[in-house]
């Protein structure tokens, strides 16, 4: 907003030479000029014969009022050197103060993209867990068809056993049991295929870990720059405040004591001429004149005010704004926990079916053994008590096993807790976008 001035016309008309504002100039006076014929040299050079404009004798020169006698030169104008500068600088608060709302606006509106861009991440991260914790259901699952494997071939063993007794059903139950090997190849083949599935979701679990990582460093990244533009911006502020002096006089100029006392000094230093050389009217459009300025200052002030309130809220925006993420970096840093946590189970699980697996393969091959010695000889005595130490020894293996059924037990429920637990996590995640919209909201209103 430019400061108003009021410039002073020279009316030459020819018996005086009145000064007064540009809007209260008529051309009735030099209404002489127009009657007669235009002549340019009677009016720079006027003779007696030759009738022109009457100079007068001039008032002395006055600070801060420029006399000029020809209409090339430029207008007078009444501005007081203080209150230029004055206007100067609020005018050069105003353009930083509006710079560096527009620098907040923008990174508040980064730091709104990159709190979307956690939020995907952590809605990836929740549906990576729910597909960790179905694998782990799924391993659950052919670790107890294992287990019942296991019961059948043990099964197995005591119908071989009745087998050797009765000679006559010898060929066909080994014929069943071939087709139930067969059947259990292609078990351990689907094993195998499951196995190399798990092996793929470890990669996937560790790639993630591995980008989760880099996400963190990131946000320190963006942590560190945010700081240092926070810094920038109070230094910024300080340097405004300090700056900012001035709008306090023009503040403390309110009453109309301290107008008039400041005004009448600035009139004395301005405006000293002689009473009778003044016009009663003009005294009183100066003052107009000074009054609109005091006008336009406190304006100013106000406008300055009204920044610096934004200004703060802007900041108050961007302390909120450092908070949430904070909060979002404990979030990711109990996801590389848990991530952990179920890497760990993976591995454990898959010990246990390779345990498994080798169980079955034991049992396969005393399987063939006993077949064998049913081919070759009857049984007896010694062969009978072997027989006895290796149901025992199968029986302590299967009570082993229903031990490792109970600690996997345990550890779904651990896992069913972890994934509640990733509920809420996201639960909160909705609430912080619902309180951002809202923030969101408030500055656009």
């Amino acid at each position: 907003m430019k400061p108003q001035t009021h410039s002073i016309i020279c009316s030459s008309s020819p018996k005086t030479l009145t000064m007064k504002p540009w809007y209260l100039y008529t051309l009735e006076e030099d209404q002489h000029l127009y009657d007669q014929e235009f002549d340019l040299e009677a009016l720079l050079n006027p003779t007696p014969s030759r009738p022109g404009v009457q100079t007068h004798s001039t008032p002395p020169s006055e600070p801060g009022v420029q006399t000029h006698s020809t209409p090339d030169e430029s207008p007078l104008v009444l501005t007081p050197p203080e209150e230029a500068a004055l206007v100067t600088q609020l005018q050069q608060q105003l353009q930083r103060a509006r710079a560096q709302l527009t620098d907040q606006k923008r990174v508040i509106q980064e730091k709104d993209s990159e709190l979307e861009k956690v939020n995907v991440a952590l809605l990836k991260k929740e549906q990576q867990v729910k597909e960790q914790s179905r694998a782990h259901t799924e391993m659950r699952v052919l670790y107890n068809t294992a287990v019942s494997d296991k019961a059948q071939l043990k099964q197995e063993l005591t119908n071989t056993k009745r087998v050797l007794r009765e000679t006559p059903q010898k060929e066909q139950d080994t014929a069943d049991t071939q087709v139930t090997l067969q059947k259990k190849d292609k078990q351990l083949e689907e094993h195998i295929k499951a196995l190399k599935e798990t092996r793929l979701l470890y990669n996937t679990a560790v790639t993630d870990k591995v980008t989760l990582k880099q996400e963190l460093i990131n946000t320190k990244r963006v942590l560190r720059e945010t700081q240092e533009k926070v810094r920038e911006q109070d230094i910024m502020i300080a340097e405004m405040r300090e700056v900012s002096v001035p709008v306090s006089y023009s503040k403390s100029r309110g009453s109309t004591l301290d107008k008039e006392t400041s005004w009448t000094s600035a009139q004395k230093r301005t405006t000293e001429r002689p009473c009778s050389e003044t016009a009663p009217g003009e005294t009183m459009k100066l003052n107009q004149g000074l009054s609109r300025k005091d006008q336009e200052l406190e304006y100013q002030a106000q406008v300055t005010q009204s920044l610096e309130s934004k200004l703060k809220i802007q900041e108050g925006l961007i302390g909120e704004k450092d908070s949430e993420l904070k909060t979002v970096k404990v979030t990711l840093q109990k996801k590389e926990k848990e991530l952990e946590e179920h890497i760990k189970a993976l591995k454990e699980i898959r010990l246990l079916y390779n345990t498994a697996v080798m169980d079955k393969v034991t049992l396969k091959q005393e399987l063939s053994n006993s077949k064998r010695l049913s081919r070759t000889t009857a049984l007896d005595v010694p062969k009978q008590n072997q027989l006895s130490q290796t149901e025992k020894q199968l029986y302590s293996e299967l009570q082993s096993t229903q031990r490792e059924v109970n600690c996997l037990n345990s550890k779904n429920k651990d896992l069913e807790l972890s994934v509640k637990q990733h509920e809420d996590q996201r639960s909160q995640q909705k609430r912080l976008s619902i309180t951002d919209k809202k923030w969101a909201s408030r500055r656009h209103y």
